[in-house]
C-alpha cells in the first residue's frame, strides 16, 4: 500500500462515508475545535474536499486556523 493508499484510509476513518457526503458536515470531540469537512466537488472518479477549524479572534469573528484541500480519487 503506498501512502496515497494510506492517507485515504486514514480520511476513511476520520470521516466514514466521505464518498457520500452530500456537502457538509462538523465533527465534534470533547476537548478539541470542531472540524468542517466541505465538498468542494464532486466528479465521477473525485471528490474534492476542504477540512478547517474556526476560532474567534478578538472581534468576534470566526476565523479558520486551518484549511486545507484533499482530493481523493476513487475507482467508482
Amino acid at each position: 500500500m503506498d501512502i496515497y493508499q494510506k492517507n485515504y484510509q486514514k480520511i476513511l476513518q476520520l470521516v466514514p462515508g466521505v464518498l457520500e457526503l452530500e456537502e457538509f458536515v462538523k465533527l465534534s470531540a470533547p476537548g478539541f475545535m470542531d472540524l468542517n469537512v466541505h465538498v468542494m466537488h464532486r466528479h465521477k472518479q473525485k471528490l474534492v474536499t476542504a477540512l478547517s477549524h474556526y476560532y474567534m479572534d478578538a472581534s468576534s469573528d470566526l476565523v479558520p486556523e486551518l484549511d486545507f484541500t484533499i482530493a481523493m480519487y476513487t475507482s467508482r
